[in-house]
């Protein structure tokens, strides 16, 4: 049947028509796939709701708010005889507490001796022998209302979670050229399916806890049903806008708190030269709900860090302290033979060092102290390499100074290769004025100068096991009276393993001595053996006169 040109364009607009539904809908449900697509990604931090009993259950993180000054009491109900742990995580305030028996019932009458209290702002895990029946857990916060993480584990020794959570989980890398840092960290070992990460960046301090991460951001609101028990100096978010603004952080909010799921990377751009930033990683158990410390680290940004070439194989760099890097270029000639030796001089504290080529790391090795030569095999003839020196954030690379490095045979043939650096004492030829010393010699076809030095007075705890600072020993030994030379003398010795002694003389009876060796190649480094504590005899007078 033919149409009728009425009939016709009525088609072909609800052809049109249709197509245009159809585009919607594809839209419509494009977008929905996207906007659930965000949703998905968007993960906020932990939300803390106030645990509703006063009877606290076992493998399990709780949340409880308390008031200032007043001590609040929760129960646990133990059913076999064991070991139980208690892990406290504060928030915002020093919490008192302690965990005591009660026997086979609840007394919520019963007063607890403040001396058997516990104070702690950070996280604590204590460990207590159990029997049968109820225990109570009384906190009070000393400083501030807060909230507290409570956790009762019937595991040996506590959670495993945090037995197994290391400060040094967390690693960094600046990039330099793009302003940012790279961290990572490896899965937890225990439940990493279950186990999510979240990250606190700032430019102040460390943070101990996560919560007080969020406290410190935002203000932390009471829970709901205690709003009205006291009234606050300040006007309080409500906790749906506090939980709604935990993600919403921008690089100029301080600190900055990122929840990655189960990422084990993030980056962080657009950071400021010379600023110090703080990194604490915290997971989160959700099967038990445990939030805990995962790693922390520190680190001055420094955008440029030129490297130093080192000019006939021997270069130096300041280290002050803790969180600080040196680099140092070496290029391997093309006629050098297949192996790269590298003598590193840590001055003051240790270093850690990496050897680099391409940004690929050939060789490493973690706090150097005294000395420390290292060899890689099969080096690569005129190939460029860097050598990365280090300090991290432990207390002993805070005595750090700076830093000496050798590399290549012409420069290493200055030094004078210690196999074995300490010094023996031997006790059955002391006698009242005098002791005897053996060091094993170097082994050299040129003759090496040995001296043997005393100095009244014992080793002290910054002495660091004995290792003397090896930088400058030349200069210290000219202008220094610390030390009193008793003896030096040039020792040729081609074999390996001999061993010199030298009996010390003309010192005072009943006395306690450090004693120092150090030995010097011809025009050369010098180097000292470790530190010895001797003493001598204690003599009357007249064995003195004999």
């Amino acid at each position: 049947m033919d149409l009728t040109p009425f009939q016709m364009m009525l088609l072909h607009f609800r052809k049109k028509y249709i197509l245009i539904i159809l585009h919607l809908l594809v839209l419509s449900s494009s977008a929905h796939r996207k906007a659930k697509k965000a949703r998905d990604l968007k993960i906020l931090p932990p939300q803390y709701e106030v645990y509703p009993s006063d009877k606290l259950p076992s493998d399990l993180q709780v949340t409880k708010y308390l008031m200032r000054g007043r001590q609040t009491t929760f129960f646990y109900w133990s059913t076999v005889n064991g070991t139980l742990s208690v892990s406290i995580i504060p928030c915002t305030s020093v919490i008192q507490w302690n965990f005591e028996y009660q026997g086979d019932r609840i007394d919520t009458g019963r007063q607890y001796h403040e001396t058997e209290k516990i104070s702690t702002d950070n996280i604590t895990t204590k460990s207590f022998f159990s029997q049968q029946g109820v225990y109570a857990l009384s906190l009070k916060a000393t400083e501030n209302d807060t909230y507290v993480h409570l956790y009762i584990s019937t595991e040996i020794g506590g959670p495993q979670a945090l037995r197994t959570s290391h400060a040094d989980n967390l690693r960094i890398h600046h990039k330099e050229r793009r302003k940012s840092a790279s961290l990572k960290w490896n899965q937890s070992l225990v439940d990493p399916q279950s186990t999510d990460y979240c990250l606190v960046i700032s430019t102040e301090k460390h943070f101990n806890s996560l919560c007080a991460a969020q406290a410190s951001r935002f203000e932390l609101p009471p829970p709901q049903n205690q709003k009205n028990v006291r009234e606050s100096t300040s006007a309080v978010r409500t906790m749906e806008n506090w939980r709604g603004s935990l993600d919403k952080y921008t690089e100029q909010i301080d600190p900055m708190i990122s929840c990655l799921g189960k990422k084990t990377q993030y980056t962080i751009s657009n950071l400021k030269e010379g600023k110090t930033y703080y990194y604490n990683l915290f997971a989160i158990n959700k099967q038990s709900n445990l939030t805990y410390p995962y790693g922390s680290v520190s680190k001055v940004f420094k955008s440029q860090i030129k490297p130093v070439s080192l000019k006939n194989g021997y270069g130096q760099a300041v280290l002050k302290g803790s969180e600080e890097e040196a680099i140092f270029r070496y290029k391997i000639g093309r006629k050098s033979e297949n192996d790269l030796d590298i003598f590193v001089i840590p001055c003051g504290g240790p270093v850690d060092v990496k050897l680099m080529l391409k940004g690929e790391s050939m060789l490493s090795a973690r706090k150097i102290e005294g000395f420390r030569k290292l060899t890689l095999k099969n080096s690569i003839r005129g190939a460029r390499y860097q050598i990365k020196v280090l300090t991290n954030s432990g207390e002993d690379y805070k005595r750090t100074t700076g830093v000496q490095i050798y590399a290549s045979k012409r420069a290493i043939s200055k030094i004078p290769m210690i196999t074995v650096p300490k010094i023996m004492e031997y006790d059955t030829l002391r006698e009242c004025h005098s002791v005897t010393v053996g060091w094993i010699l170097v082994p050299d076809p040129k003759p090496l100068r040995y001296c043997v030095k005393a100095k009244d007075g014992r080793l002290k705890e910054t002495d660091n096991y004995r290792i003397p600072n090896q930088c400058g020993l030349e200069r210290r030994r000219k202008k220094s009276e610390d030390f009193e030379t008793k003896y030096c003398k040039d020792i040729k010795q081609l074999e390996d393993g001999k061993v010199n002694t030298y009996k010390i003389r003309g010192l005072d009876s009943g006395k306690t001595y450090v004693i120092q060796v150090t030995v010097q190649k011809q025009k050369g480094k010098t180097l000292s053996y470790e530190l010895l504590q001797v003493s001598t005899k204690r003599c009357s007078k007249r064995q003195n006169l004999e």
